[in-house]
């Protein structure tokens, strides 16, 4: 038994499954819950979207820009999506809308999904469709099963919580997306865990409480809650988002993973500009197009680690991870000559013991503060808005080499950069590669001023 001044409940939220025939059975080899995550895989594919809320249907419009088709199963008679996204989405050519349809079964050949079975709720109807994927957005239940009949919570299973992040029960404080709290997204969920951990401290002026976790929580957390949609206010380990720079500096990186149609045009842009990048390279890709990684060490970019099959790092062991990493790293240095010191995670995902054992190699895991998101095909006035306005000293901007308009947006984001004052330099120039300390944000700070 455990006693503690304060408990802290940051068990997070699960995706919400359909539970029908064939989902389990499928999930990772067809069924996936993160449009963001899994969509590159479905390129020129048939998907199926399940939902029509705003995640669903924001789902789709993204997926549109990646698979040839995308369908979407709705169970209620009219979309639940703001009306805006509606349109949006009835205005793509390839994505097709079914209201009233409610899932049946999920069908495949032992090794992948091949169709979906969706029944019409008011004919009765049922009738097969024929796709590659299929991505379920019906939203997300929070983790809070086992503090229900001690804790006051929502129709849906939020914990209650007022403004400093305190529950019905005095001394037990929650954060994150097990609560109430608005807008389900990890930096949110961290910025709620810092919350609870000020208000706590203002208030009881012990440090040690910090550390109270709720073991049932503890053990949910550890066994139930998917790394992407889960945060806590305990210390953790940390890649480097950005880095404390008084001069105006700046890094320019590509994730390179799928497509090779822009990146000598790429190549081409920064040397227009002078600009030297950082492309992380995944390993399958690098021995694809061995040519296009020789061109980016030739043009003096820096070529590091994108992993080598572009897995889910959470998913694997330390000895997975390093042997994983190790075999990307000798397909890159086979075209550039050099070993790899830098990697970013695949799909951006990671926690303490991905990060062990990527330090345990000497290497440093890199993240981004400044997302373009262009991959999501934006256009590219939206794309140098997205850049303009969140650049500061020690940003780490992220791009893809095969985006739809990232060869149209970069010179204006470049063109800016440079009219602002910015050096852009890779990253490697960037951080700092001794006696540093990394904060709770993810920002890289030299050791003496921290």
């Amino acid at each position: 038994m455990f006693h503690a001044s304060a408990v802290i409940i940051a068990t997070g939220a699960s995706w919400r499954k359909l539970n029908v025939e064939g989902e389990a059975e499928y999930i990772g080899r067809g069924v996936a819950f993160c449009p963001h995550c899994d969509g590159p895989f479905y390129q020129g594919k048939h998907v199926a979207v399940i939902g029509g809320g705003n995640s669903g249907i924001e789902a789709a419009i993204d997926l549109a820009g990646i698979c040839r088709k995308v369908t979407v199963f709705e169970f209620a008679d009219t979309l639940k999506a703001d009306q805006v996204l509606q349109e949006k989405a009835r205005s793509l050519p390839n994505v097709e809308i079914f209201t009233s349809s409610q899932t049946i079964k999920v069908d495949g050949n032992g090794e992948k999904v091949t169709s979906i079975r969706i029944k019409d709720r008011l004919t009765g109807e049922e009738r097969d469709f024929p796709l590659d994927g299929i991505f379920v957005q019906i939203g997300l239940a929070a983790n809070s099963a086992p503090f229900r009949n001690k804790l006051e919570t929502t129709p849906t299973g939020e914990i209650k919580i007022d403004a400093f992040c305190r529950t019905t029960l005095p001394g037990v404080y929650a954060a994150g997306d097990v609560s109430n709290v608005p807008y389900k997204q990890i930096v949110i969920a961290m910025g709620e865990g810092a919350k609870v951990a000020g208000s706590f401290l203002l208030r009881r002026r012990a440090v040690a409480a910090l550390g109270a976790l709720v073991l049932a929580g503890a053990i949910f957390y550890v066994v139930s809650c998917p790394p992407s949609i889960v945060a806590s206010s305990a210390q953790r380990q940390l890649p480097i988002y950005c880095v404390e720079r008084e001069q105006k500096m700046c890094s320019v990186s590509f994730d390179a993973a799928w497509g090779n149609e822009d990146t000598q045009i790429l190549i081409d842009i920064l040397a227009r500009y002078n600009v030297k990048a950082t492309f992380f390279c995944v390993g399958d890709w690098a021995e694809k197009y061995p040519e296009s990684v020789k061109a980016l060490h030739d043009a003096g970019h820096e070529v590091m680690s994108h992993s080598n099959h572009h897995d889910h790092y959470n998913s694997l062991t330390a000895e997975e991870i390093v042997a994983d990493v190790t075999a990307s790293n000798q397909r890159i240095a086979a075209s550039t000559g050099v070993t790899p010191t830098l990697i970013r995670c695949p799909y951006g995902e990671y926690d303490d013991h991905v990060i062990s054992a990527i330090r345990s190699m000497g290497m440093e895991p890199i993240q981004w503060n400044v997302d373009s998101l262009d991959w999501k095909d934006y256009d590219a006035g939206t794309i140098c808005k997205r850049v303009r306005d969140k650049l500061c000293p020690g940003s780490i901007v992220l791009f893809h080499n095969a985006a739809l308009h990232t060869p149209e947006a970069l010179p204006s984001v470049l063109e800016h950069m440079i009219r602002e004052g910015y050096t852009v330099v890779p990253i490697g120039q960037l951080i700092y590669t001794e006696n540093y300390t990394i904060d709770h944000t993810g920002r890289q700070f030299p050791a003496e001023g921290k």
